[in-house]
């Protein structure tokens, strides 16, 4: 079964005649086909053989179709992408699902005269990536839960667009009604839906669709079960990045195929008018006029928004909403969203305010405040409005209150917690699993008097059998005990001075001896490895998991790690990389 059209099929044919179900089945029977043509798909829920395969893990669906990949078999892990090549490779062809924002998104700009009464997409939260991005292709399966997600979305989409004061407006013609007035709605968000014009045998389809339906109701109603078919298909689910054969085995995206992946890379949402046009005139065939796109795409509200996801979720800093701290009464309603807030302007400032690269990400001696945060602080200024405020202590991303309170515990720091933010976040180590039993940290206290006393007795005492682990990341942890739970600065604990010095562990077995807090972001810039590590994990962001693959745009993160170019240059960059229009 197709998770689309027969989930229409089976909605109409349940009060219709046995003519009109007839005629909807073989329709629905042939949207099937072409879908499991297509290798990589993921449609679902069962295959014609009558057999399944279990989707990935925690992706909420059962019964993806047969010859699906486990999600984790195409996944990068983060050693793997901070790896260099001597050259930029190619990524395999293949089908992205829209994400629960994407599909969202791309509803909202395909019919905006809904936007007031519309509740949103119906689909659960998407599954995280083993990188912890929630746009990973091979992640993004449709199963049994996910296909009924999607037709629920689909007919409510479609009752709000064909409700009696909203098809006038889309659909100016529909007071005349007609094959031809419904040849218009096809042809125009058939478009825009598809992100490509419908081939001459899909127009007949949804035309035939719209005969069956509209003779046994009427205009409207075949309006509506002809967009719940279009928003099921798997055209509009899914980006296409299959491409045409080309030279040297190699496959070249089309040109609307280009445009969907600025559209949703830089945009996220689906090809405006300007891309469509381009797109309809070969023009975006010129690396020029893609980074333009990029450019613009990017500095809009949407593209402003994906950049910050990936910094959401590359620091996991936005689940401090949820967070308490003892020392602060009511926290994450009255400091937790202004700190969340602080942080996505701080990123803002960096890159598109000053055009700042890796080493301004990490060293910059400012942050953004407002009254309520600076009277938390301690510092800046005391105007109701968001302004630059300079540091008196810390600096960069890492000194962000946000980050500084998701790796605490709720009365205390945590030396490991901040330590794995650099060992995984940063250097790109893979997870390291615990052992199946772990003693507290107070059955281990002993005579400590300060949390690294006490880390440092539980964890890295000889003898104490954690320090294999530990060693790795509790070090650099060590540095960050100068900020206590909340997120701010102190100069001593609990009476104690504070030792920040500590050390930053290499891939190589090599490590970088560190005084404090100050010297290890320092240092971050002269460690290849963090440029290796920050720069691989935006390009797999951007590129959705590039299929699993690695090194897609080896020039432009040399260009990154020098100096050269700053983020939002490097991520406009990748328009320039083989991967953005060649497949495998």
């Amino acid at each position: 079964m197709s998770y689309g059209h027969i989930a229409v099929e089976g909605h109409v044919t349940s009060s219709s005649s046995g003519t009109l179900g007839a005629r909807r089945a073989r329709w629905g029977r042939s949207a099937v086909a072409a879908c499991l043509s297509v290798a990589l798909l993921g449609c679902s829920s069962e295959d014609p053989g009558g057999q399944s395969s279990p989707t990935a893990p925690g992706n909420g669906n059962q019964d993806t179709v047969q010859g699906s990949k486990d999600a984790t078999d195409a996944q990068v892990k983060p050693a793997a992408v901070r790896g260099r090549c001597e050259t930029s490779r190619v990524g395999p062809g293949l089908l992205r699902r829209l994400t629960r924002t994407e599909l969202q998104a791309t509803i909202q700009d395909v019919f905006p005269e809904i936007a007031a009464d519309w509740r949103g997409t119906r689909l659960s939260a998407d599954p995280a990536s083993t990188l912890g991005f929630s746009n990973d292709s091979s992640a993004l399966l449709v199963g049994v839960q996910t296909a009924g997600e999607i037709l629920r979305t689909a007919e409510d989409v479609a009752s709000l667009v064909t409700s009696e004061g909203v098809l006038p407006v889309v659909l100016p013609c529909a007071s005349a009604g007609g094959e031809a007035c419904a040849g218009e709605f096809v042809d125009q968000y058939g478009l825009r839906l598809f992100r490509r014009p419908l081939a001459a045998e899909e127009r007949g389809e949804y035309l035939s669709l719209f005969n069956s339906v509209a003779a046994e109701s009427d205009f409207a109603m075949g309006i509506k079960w002809t967009l719940v078919a279009l928003l099921q298909s798997p055209h509009a689910v899914y980006r296409s990045e299959l491409g045409t054969p080309g030279d040297g085995g190699r496959r070249e995206l089309t040109q609307h195929e280009i445009a969907t992946q600025l559209a949703y890379m830089y945009g996220g949402s689906t090809p405006d008018a300007t891309l469509l046009e381009l797109a309809a005139s070969g023009r975006l065939s010129d690396p020029a006029v893609r980074a333009e796109q990029a450019r613009r795409l990017i500095r809009s509200p949407r593209g402003l928004e994906v950049v910050q996801e990936f910094f959401r979720s590359w620091l996991g800093y936005e689940s401090i909403v949820y967070a308490q701290r003892d020392d602060v009464p009511n926290f994450s309603t009255t400091i937790a969203p202004d700190l969340v807030e602080e942080t996505r302007r701080f990123v803002s400032q960096v890159i598109f305010e000053e055009g700042g690269d890796l080493r301004d990400l990490l060293q910059a001696p400012y942050t953004m405040l407002n009254a309520n945060l600076a009277n938390y602080y301690g510092f800046g200024h005391g105007a109701d409005t968001w302004q630059r405020a300079e540091r008196p202590w810390g600096a960069g991303l890492l000194s962000q209150g946000s980050v500084l309170v998701s790796t605490a515990h709720e009365s205390a720091t945590s030396p490991t917690l901040r330590g794995l933010l650099v060992y995984r976040k940063l250097l790109c180590n893979d997870k390291i699993l615990p052992p199946a039993i772990v003693p507290t940290l107070e059955q281990s206290a002993g005579e400590a008097q300060t949390t690294r006393e006490l880390f440092e007795v539980a964890h890295l005492t000889k003898g104490a059998g954690c320090d294999n682990c530990h060693r790795l990341f509790d070090p650099p942890g060590f540095t960050f005990e100068h900020f206590d739970e909340t997120g701010r600065y102190r100069e001593q604990e609990n009476g104690h001075p504070i030792d920040p010095s500590g050390y930053l562990p290499l891939a190589d077995g090599s490590r970088v001896e560190l005084a404090n807090f100050d010297d290890l972001v320092a240092q971050m810039d002269e460690v290849p490895q963090v440029s290796d590590c920050v720069s691989g994990l935006m390009m797999a962001y951007m590129f959705s998991g590039g299929g699993g693959q690695v090194c897609l745009a080896e020039d432009e993160r040399a260009a990154l790690a020098s100096g050269e170019i700053g983020i939002e240059e490097y991520l406009v960059r990748l328009t320039q990389a083989p991967h953005f229009t060649t497949r495998q």
